[in-house]
């Protein structure tokens, strides 16, 4: 009698394992897949479906967080495009020395 017992309760954890790899793997459709497996887990093909889908991806989408972009200095790269500009000819000495004021606030 105590044989029929364990060969039972063995029989049902092999049952019901697609589902409790469902929620030891915090599965996003753990309810889903424990609802497959207690209804359809009778046939071969919904226990495998089962324990398939217990397997798949069950991570749930990770928050991405934006992160503003490393502000750099704002000024040096203002200064840079200047002096850029300067060296091409498009603007003058003047205008440049105007501007480097400007931006350094002086």
């Amino acid at each position: 009698m105590e044989s029929i017992v364990l060969i039972i309760i063995g029989c049902v954890l092999i049952y019901f394992l697609p589902s409790c790899i469902g929620w030891s793997r915090s599965h996003n459709n753990g309810t889903a897949i424990f609802i497959l497996n207690l209804l359809l887990g009778w046939t071969i093909l919904g226990w495998v479906c089962a324990l398939i889908w217990s397997f798949t991806n069950s991570n749930k989408p990770e928050q991405v967080i934006a992160q503003k972009p490393v502000q750099q200095n704002s000024q040096y790269f203002e200064l840079e495009k200047l002096a850029s500009l300067k060296e091409k000819g498009i603007i003058t000495e003047e205008e440049f020395e105007q501007k480097k004021k400007q931006i350094l606030g002086l």
